[in-house]
């Protein structure tokens, strides 16, 4: 018979936390797969013009506080 979701949890809560973080990112790598066709270089093209955005003053980005400041209001809520 084969093991149910309610089993694997069961058991999975028995391991160690160190073995329960190298499950967690084997089950997370497997659900990943391979890329679309063509993603890379659509991505390293976004990089490029945001980079290019930036040097050329187009658009400022933010300081690190301003990043922190942000993500503490979107945790808080």
């Amino acid at each position: 018979m084969p093991l149910t979701l309610d089993d694997i949890t069961r058991e999975a809560l028995q391991l160690s936390s160190k073995q329960r973080l190298k499950l967690v990112h084997h089950l997370l790598e497997a659900d990943a797969g391979q890329p679309e066709p063509g993603a890379e270089e659509v991505w390293e093209d976004e990089i490029q013009a945001r980079i290019l955005a930036v040097r050329s003053g187009r658009d400022k980005g933010f300081s690190h506080e301003e990043v922190m400041e942000e993500a503490k209001k979107r945790l808080a809520k």
